[in-house]
C-alpha cells in the first residue's frame, strides 16, 4: 500500500477516486446504456478531480497532482488484475472446486473477473 501512503491522499481525492474506479468496473451483463452512463459518471468524477486539484494547489501542479493520482488508479487495477490470478489459480488449480462451493455465485465470479470487464487506463 505503499502507492497510497506516498501520495498522502486527501478526503475529497480519496471520495473522487474510489467513485472514478467503482464507475470504470463493468460487468458483461450491463447494456451498452448502462456502460455508457457508467463511462460518463467516471468521465464526469474526473473532470471534478482535476478541477479540485487546479483550484487547491493551481493549474500546474494540480494538473502534477491529477496525473500522480491517475498512476494511483492503474495502481489498483493492476493489484485487482493480479489479486484475480491469485484466486483463479486457489479456485481451478490449488482447491479445485472448494472455492465455488463456499462461495455465493456472485461473488465468486467478481472475485474471478468472470463477467468483469476493467477497462484499460487510457479510458480515463
Amino acid at each position: 500500500m505503499e502507492p497510497f501512503n506516498r501520495v498522502k491522499l486527501e478526503e475529497e481525492e480519496y471520495v473522487l477516486l474510489k467513485a472514478i474506479i467503482y464507475s470504470h468496473m463493468v460487468t458483461n451483463g450491463l447494456s451498452q446504456n448502462g456502460q455508457k452512463i457508467l463511462l460518463a459518471e467516471a468521465e464526469k468524477y474526473s473532470g471534478i478531480l482535476l478541477k479540485v486539484l487546479q483550484n487547491n494547489n493551481g493549474p500546474i501542479p494540480g494538473a502534477r497532482r491529477y496525473t500522480e493520482l491517475l498512476q494511483l488508479i492503474e495502481f489498483c487495477f493492476n493489484c485487482a488484475k493480479y489479486h484475480s490470478l491469485q484466486l483463479n489459480y486457489i479456485a481451478f488449480v490449488h482447491d479445485r472446486g472448494q472455492f465455488h462451493n463456499v462461495m455465493p455465485k456472485a461473488l465468486a465470479d467478481l472475485c474471478l473477473q468472470i463477467n468483469v470487464k476493467l477497462p484499460e487506463l487510457e479510458q480515463l
